[in-house]
């Protein structure tokens, strides 16, 4: 697992400041839509990713608990990979089931090195950022990942706080 970074790598890494006023704006957005359903607080949520992250896309990614493979729905997609929505990964091949089997945030350099089914993207995924999303009795829900397109951007430690944080919200709502 060469090709993936955890939390104390990005730490070691230079890191923008952290913005009280965004992480004050991702709890109202989210608290906003508690009642919403799970499609709307998705959405919500790959939103303010994106946004918090300065990524090209973002998304959520939710376990298909009816495949008897273990499937993740694209749930909810915004930026460059909008159109896919509505697609699917493997659950045992996946950044997504990585990132959830080791219950931890990670950071994929290349992915598609790894995972060879995203070498079928319409997109570039140069950078992906994936945080894991469990319910509040611990069971796997899916993920919630931002991505980079260009090799001139990279996340750091903040972004991977912005988006534990929207993950921690979440889960609260789900």
């Amino acid at each position: 697992m060469d090709d993936i970074l955890n939390l104390a790598t990005l730490q070691a890494s230079y890191a923008k400041p952290v913005d009280r006023n965004l992480e004050a704006h991702i709890k109202q957005c989210i608290t906003r839509v508690a009642d919403a359903d799970a499609q709307g607080i998705a959405m919500v949520g790959a939103n303010l990713a994106l946004e918090a992250c300065r990524a090209g896309s973002a998304g959520v990614s939710l376990l298909d608990r009816s495949s008897s493979t273990g499937q993740f729905n694209w749930t909810a997609l915004t930026g460059l990979v909008f159109d896919l929505k509505g697609g699917q990964s493997p659950r045992h091949d996946s950044a997504c089931g990585d990132c959830l089997d080791r219950r931890e945030a990670l950071l994929f350099r290349s992915p598609a090195q790894r995972y060879a089914w995203m070498q079928n993207l319409p997109v570039l995924v140069d950078e992906l950022l994936v945080a894991p999303l469990f319910d509040s009795t611990d069971t796997p829900l899916g993920t919630v990942w931002v991505v980079h397109h260009s090799p001139m951007e990279h996340f750091d430690a903040t972004d991977m706080h912005y988006l534990e944080l929207i993950v921690k919200l979440m889960q609260k709502h789900l």
